[in-house]
């Protein structure tokens, strides 16, 4: 067995340990990219869709196995000084309203995948982050994540765009996230709430008029 074959095995072993933890790992989105993303039927890379953290030195799909939306991923509304990002560096966290938060930005959403897919990969042990640790900038990044609360060690990447394929889409309802569309292995659509896909679509493109991205 090669050298990178002992590699790859131990990778494999490892991210199976990991994912005995961890049965789940969620990408955050705001409710105006939802239809964007519904439609073309794929999760896309940062430098695809403009946005996303690291988006000029990095350009994956991020993940994060925390239950909470990441603060390096929030948008930063005015008249909301709790998400600004610099107001997160205090050992003291802002607290954030995230229903006040949710109609600023047509809704909060998040896709739920399993990490055992082969798509996915541990940003704190993949080869890019490996190979440019002592990149000033990738230091920056994750500096930031960390003291804002967000983790590093919980952020997974997939290098290419993910197709909405076995998995599920939840919102943000009344502070209780719900499942209300669910993605099987071929990419057709179920219902798992009175929400139907059409709805949601709508009120995205609705939120998207409403913030002048239309």
């Amino acid at each position: 067995m090669s050298t990178t074959q002992k590699m790859q095995k131990r990778a494999k072993a490892k991210k199976r340990l990991l994912c005995k933890t961890n049965n789940a790992i969620y990408h955050y989105t705001k409710g105006v990219h939802i239809a964007k993303i519904i439609r073309s039927g794929f999760l896309a890379r940062e430098k695809e869709c403009g946005n996303g953290y690291g988006s000029q030195i990095t350009n994956f799909v991020w993940f994060t196995e925390k239950e909470t939306y990441p603060k390096t991923a929030l948008p930063n509304i005015p008249e909301m000084p709790e998400t600004n990002l610099l107001q997160h560096f205090s050992d003291v966290k802002p607290n954030i309203d995230w229903m006040k938060l949710s109609m600023h930005i047509g809704g909060i959403y998040r896709f739920k995948f399993k990490p055992t897919e082969d798509r996915f990969v541990k940003w704190f042990d993949c080869n890019y982050r490996n190979s440019n640790f002592q990149n000033i900038r990738i230091k920056m990044l994750d500096s930031t994540a960390n003291m804002v609360g967000d983790n590093i060690k919980k952020f997974w990447i997939s290098t290419n765009s993910v197709s909405l394929k076995n998995c599920e889409l939840e919102q943000l309802i009344n502070g209780v996230w719900t499942s209300v569309l669910k993605f099987d292995n071929c990419g057709e659509v179920f219902h798992t709430s009175s929400y139907s896909m059409e709805q949601i679509v709508n009120e995205s493109v609705i939120a998207r008029q409403a913030c002048g991205l239309i």
